[in-house]
Order: C-alpha cells, then sequence, then structure tokens
C-alpha cells in the first residue's frame, strides 16, 4: 500500500527520507549473543516509552541476524555511543562487517555485550515484538541502566556529528 500525500499523489520514498533525515539522532549498537555468538546493529530508532514499567522501544530490520538473535534471546542490551565511537557505528551498521573486536564489548552479568566506552548502557528483556512495514519493533523492559561522562555521536542528514560547546539552558 503507497503513502498518499494530502493531494492523493504518492509520497517519494527518498525524499521522506531526506524529511527524517533532518531530525538529528543519537547512535546506538543493539547487541546480544545466542549459543555463544554475539550480534550487533546499530540503530537510532531509539525511544523511552514508559517509566512504569521501565520500557524502551528499538526497531530492526525484519529478518536481520540481530533482529532473530534478539527475539530467539529474549534480551538485549542497547549501547548509547559516544562522539569517540563512529568506526564501531560505521562497523555495526554494515551487513557484510558486523564484527565484535576483542576491545569492543565486556562479559557481565547480564550475559549480552556491553560496549566498552559507550555513553550509555541498557540491557532488556524482550517485553514485545510488533512486526509493522519493514522492520520490529522491539519492546524492552529494563533491566540495568548505566551512564558515563562524555557527548554523544549524532547523525543528521546522512552524516555523523558530535555536539560542540554545549551547557544546558535550564540546568
Amino acid at each position: 500500500m503507497d503513502s498518499l500525500a494530502a493531494g492523493g499523489s504518492v509520497i517519494d520514498p527518498k525524499a521522506f527520507r531526506r524529511v527524517m533525515g533532518s531530525f538529528a539522532t543519537g547512535v546506538a549498537v543493539v547487541t546480544t549473543s545466542r549459543d555463544g555468538e554475539q550480534f550487533g546493529m546499530t540503530v537510532n530508532s531509539l525511544t523511552s516509552v514508559s517509566l512504569e514499567p521501565l520500557i524502551v522501544l528499538i526497531c530492526v530490520v525484519k529478518g536481520s541476524r540481530t533482529g532473530l538473535a534478539i527475539r530467539d534471546r529474549g534480551r538485549f542490551a542497547v549501547n548509547l555511543l559516544n562522539s569517540e565511537q563512529e568506526e564501531i557505528s560505521r562497523r555495526f551498521v554494515s551487513r557484510e562487517q558486523r564484527s565484535f573486536r576483542r576491545q569492543d564489548a565486556s562479559d557481565n552479568v547480564w550475559g549480552v555485550p556491553l560496549m566498552e566506552g559507550a555513553l550509555a548502557s541498557l540491557v532488556c528483556d524482550v517485553h514485545l515484538v510488533q512486526e509493522i512495514g519493514d522492520h520490529d519493533v522491539v519492546y524492552g523492559r529494563v533491566l540495568h541502566c548505566d551512564s558515563s561522562e562524555g557527548k554523544p555521536l549524532l547523525y543528521w542528514r546522512g552524516a555523523y556529528s558530535a555536539l560542540g560547546d554545549w551547557a544546558p539552558v535550564n540546568p
């Protein structure tokens, strides 16, 4: 089914992508493990859904290896990348090069890879998965979260970026 604009014309997917690219987002690598194998993919679709219970959602490509591993395992981590981790994001966005290096992730009591040096991390159990279009929307119940100092890696209009000198308006 095609999306229609107000006048009944079909919206060009490239135009839609360009418009959505105007929304600056943080960059995260979603990770899990299954049967001793680690899986990961770069995402920028991450939303806090609920505070009671603590629920976040991520969007993963339907049928992706990482998405299937998340469903099978029932647990995943969201690793919010810092401004110095662009290489990690690039590596995990490519279907051909999604591979962990020894220094990337640490072992932990949660049993899912947590990226070393990440700005923040969440460990979640799968709460619900909804298939929508060409993606799976995965809702995760947050079991653990942690953050550190630093600046986030951002993605805007097809390019990586970082915050310049920044101070909160109302600290």
